[in-house]
C-alpha cells in the first residue's frame, strides 16, 4: 500500500508543475470573424469554441486539401493577436492574409521561421504586426501596400530582405535594418514615401537591388555604425543618400554668456563637455534666431553654421527674441551625428545708449535664463 501511495506521489511531482505552467481552457478572441473561422477548421471537439490545445495544434493555414487560406481576403477579421497561440505553424504560408483590407493587428508565433510571398499584401488597414525572433526570411512582396503600417521590427536573424518585400507601404516613418541583413532586393522600401530615418547596423552595408528605396527621400538621415562612413559612401544604393549619421553620443550645450558688441549687436557664448572626435571628424554649432510676433508665429531662421563657440547678431533693443544652437559632427559636407537644441527663448537687451562702458541687462519674458548664464555685461 505504501509503496503505491509512493508512486502516486512521484506521479503527481511530475504532472502538476507541466499542468501549472500549461494554457488551458479556451481561448477569448477579440474577432468573432476570426473565431468563427478558426472553430469551422479547427474545433476539434465540437464544443463550438477554440481551445489552446486546439489552436497549438494547426500546422497550416490552408483550407484541407487547397492552396489557398482560410484567412484569405476575408474583410470581416480586424485583429488576430490570438495567432500566437497557434505555436505548431512554422511558416506564414503565401497569401495567408492577402487582401485583408480590415485587420488592423495581428502577432506571430515565435515558432513561425518564414513569411512567404504576398503573406500580407494588401492589407491596408494593418496598424501593427509582431514578427517573430525566429524568422529568417520575409517572401517577396509579403508586406507589400501596408499603406497605414508606421512601423515593423525585422528581427536581427533575418539576412536577406527580398524584393518588393515592403513596396509601397507608404505610411512607414521610420525602418531598422539589424545587422544581420546583408542584401536587400529590387524596390524592396521602393515607394515608401513616408520614411523620415532609416537605421542600418551592419558595419558592412548590405547590398541593394534596383530601385531598392525608389522615391524615398534621399536627404533623411540615415544611422549607421560609427567609422562606416566611407564605406556607405561608396555602396551602390546607398552612397544616393545625403544625410549619414553615426553613434556618437553628444553632450549638452550650455550657453554662457553674452557680450554687446555695438550698434545692437550681441555675442553669444557656449560650451560643453569635451567629446573625442574620429580622425577626419570635425565639430560644427548650428544657429538660428527668430523674434517674437503679436500672433507668435514667426518662424526660425538659419543663421549659419560657425566653428567657433559664439556667434554675433543684431538684436534690436525692446523686441524680444529666441535663440538656438546645436552641435553636429561632420566628415567634409557630411552630417554624421546631430545634436539637440539648445535654446535661449523669450529675451530682450535693455541698454538705452550704446556708449562705451555703458551697462546692459538681457530681460526675460516669464522665463528664466539657464543656470550659470551671465545676464548682464557692459558695452565694449
Amino acid at each position: 500500500m505504501k509503496s503505491k501511495k509512493l508512486l502516486l506521489t512521484l506521479l503527481m511531482a511530475l504532472v502538476v508543475p507541466w499542468a501549472a505552467n500549461a494554457q488551458t481552457g479556451n481561448i477569448d478572441f477579440a474577432n468573432t470573424a476570426v473565431k468563427n473561422i478558426c472553430v469551422n477548421y479547427w474545433d476539434t471537439n465540437n464544443d463550438r469554441e477554440l481551445s489552446y490545445v486546439e489552436a497549438a495544434a494547426v500546422s497550416s493555414l490552408r483550407v484541407p486539401g487547397q492552396n489557398y487560406s482560410v484567412f484569405q481576403a476575408d474583410p470581416n477579421i480586424t485583429s488576430f493577436n490570438e495567432l500566437q497561440y497557434f505555436t505548431k505553424l512554422n511558416t506564414i504560408e503565401s497569401r495567408a492574409f492577402y487582401n485583408c483590407t480590415s485587420l488592423t493587428s495581428v502577432t506571430i508565433p515565435n515558432s513561425v521561421t518564414s513569411i512567404e510571398q504576398e503573406a500580407f499584401r494588401g492589407c491596408t488597414g494593418l496598424t501593427s504586426i509582431t514578427l517573430s525572433n525566429a524568422i529568417t526570411s520575409i517572401g517577396n512582396s509579403a508586406f507589400q501596400g501596408c499603406k497605414n503600417l508606421p512601423s515593423i521590427g525585422i528581427p536581427n536573424s533575418v539576412t536577406n530582405i527580398v524584393s518588393m518585400a515592403f513596396y509601397n507601404c507608404t505610411g512607414l516613418t521610420s525602418i531598422e535594418i539589424p545587422s544581420s541583413v546583408t542584401s536587400i532586393g529590387g524596390y524592396a522600401f521602393s515607394g515608401c514615401t513616408g520614411l523620415t530615418s532609416i537605421t542600418v547596423g551592419a558595419t558592412t552595408p548590405p547590398s541593394v537591388g534596383d530601385l531598392a528605396f525608389n522615391n524615398v527621400d534621399k536627404s533623411i538621415p540615415v544611422y549607421i555604425p560609427d567609422g562606416t562612413l566611407s564605406q556607405y559612401l561608396a555602396a551602390p544604393g546607398w552612397s544616393e543618400f545625403t544625410n549619414f549619421v553615426g553613434d556618437y553620443s553628444l553632450p549638452w550645450i550650455t550657453i554662457e554668456t553674452t557680450e554687446y558688441v555695438e550698434n545692437s549687436f550681441v555675442e553669444l557664448s557656449w560650451n560643453h563637455d569635451d567629446i573625442t572626435l574620429a580622425e577626419g571628424h570635425s565639430i560644427l554649432y548650428d544657429c538660428s534666431y527668430k523674434y517674437k510676433t503679436s500672433d507668435f508665429t514667426s518662424k526660425w531662421n538659419n543663421l549659419g553654421s560657425v566653428e567657433e563657440k559664439k556667434w554675433a547678431f543684431f538684436l534690436p533693443v525692446a523686441n524680444y527674441h529666441y535663440f538656438r544652437i546645436r552641435m553636429r559632427i561632420v566628415e567634409g559636407n557630411n552630417t554624421i551625428a546631430t545634436g539637440e537644441w539648445a535654446e535661449l527663448e523669450r529675451f530682450s537687451i535693455n541698454a538705452v545708449a550704446a556708449v562705451n562702458g555703458y551697462p546692459f541687462t538681457l530681460d526675460f519674458e516669464g522665463t528664466v535664463p539657464p543656470a550659470g548664464f551671465n545676464v548682464s555685461g557692459s558695452i565694449q
